[in-house]
C-alpha cells in the first residue's frame, strides 16, 4: 500500500500530466472526478466551418496522444504498476453540472 504522501504526490503528477497539454492547447478543464478529468475544447460562435472543427479534432487528438505518451512516461512507484489512462473523445454538444447541488 502506497502512504497517504507518495499517493498525493503521484496522484498530483498524474493530474499534471493530464492537464498540462490540454490547458496548453487552448482546452478547459470543467473539473476532477475521482482520478478522472473532464475539459471541453470549445467551438466559437454559433457554428463554425468546416476547416475550425478539423482543426480542433487534430489538435485534441495530438493532445490525447501526448497525455498518454507523458502518463507512460511517469516514473513508476515501486512495488506498483505502471499508471495507465483511457481517453473518451465526443464532438458536439455537452452539458454538465452538479446534480442536487443548487
Amino acid at each position: 500500500m502506497l502512504s497517504r504522501e507518495t499517493y498525493l504526490d503521484l496522484l498530483n503528477t498524474f493530474f499534471e500530466h493530464a492537464t498540462g497539454p490540454i490547458l496548453a492547447a487552448g482546452g478547459e478543464v470543467l473539473k476532477y472526478i475521482g482520478d478522472a478529468v473532464l475539459a471541453i475544447f470549445p467551438l466559437e460562435g454559433d457554428a463554425a466551418d468546416e476547416e475550425t472543427i478539423s482543426a480542433i479534432c487534430w489538435r485534441v487528438r495530438k493532445v490525447s496522444q501526448e497525455i498518454v505518451s507523458r502518463i507512460e512516461a511517469m516514473p513508476t512507484v515501486p512495488e506498483h504498476a505502471a499508471l495507465q489512462c483511457a481517453i473518451g473523445l465526443h464532438f458536439g454538444d455537452l452539458m454538465y453540472g452538479n446534480v442536487g447541488v443548487p
